[in-house]
């Protein structure tokens, strides 16, 4: 229950239909999103996994390609030496599909802090990702997505997780290209169910994300 509410909360991009309506009580933890931490971690369950290394020097391209996407934003100042990140794979006993994980030797998050965090979203959800790449924090905390691919910087929480999947949900629900045009956050059949809601579950709904 408690992710499914916040999935919707994540997807909601309505704001004048959701800002019109009242804040539900109770609300989320201390108001905002950040309080359901404790609750995602107490509530979904890590997921048997196996994991085995690639060669040194090889990596997925998409992979390669958002890291000096980052290098040139988020780490112009500091670039990311690609040498350094490592690929693997991960193999849930869910799922025979293989992920496939890149992280810089710096990156704050463990290997087993990807593939724990990763393995206790629900299979369907983690079907909307590609690659998970994490680099280092070097004094922040970020996290983004771009065609099933994310990348996360520093000590990224489980909501932050959950949140940029729901962004990968709502880009990629009708299984077309990404575009920011037609996302399900616009379909018929969404608007239709949050124009059923009693309430927005925080105040941060107003503004059309969670806060």
């Amino acid at each position: 229950m408690l992710l499914n509410t916040f999935v919707a909360a994540v997807l909601a991009s309505a704001p004048l239909a959701s800002a019109k309506k009242p804040v539900m009580k109770p609300t989320f933890p201390g108001g905002k999103t950040y309080g359901l931490e404790p609750y995602l971690w107490n509530n979904l369950h890590p997921t048997r996994s196996s994991f085995d290394t690639w060669g040194h020097g090889w990596l997925p391209e998409s992979c390669k390609n958002m890291l000096e996407g980052v290098n040139k934003d988020d780490y112009k100042d500091n670039k990311l030496n690609i040498a350094d990140v490592e690929a693997f794979n991960i193999r849930y006993t869910d799922c025979g599909t293989t992920w496939t994980f890149c992280r810089h030797k710096d990156a704050a998050l463990s290997q087993i802090d990807m593939i724990d965090m990763f393995g206790r979203l629900p299979v369907h959800m983690r079907g909307y990702v590609r690659h998970i790449i994490a680099g280092p924090g070097r004094g922040r905390t970020s996290s983004g997505a771009a065609n099933s691919d994310m990348f996360l910087r520093g000590i990224v929480r489980l909501r932050d997780l959950i949140l940029m999947i729901g962004l990968n949900l709502n880009n990629y629900a009708f299984g077309s290209d990404f575009s920011w045009t037609n996302p399900f956050s616009s379909s018929a059949l969404w608007l239709s169910e949050l124009a059923q809601g009693q309430g927005r579950h925080c105040r941060g709904l107003g503004d059309g994300w969670a806060g």
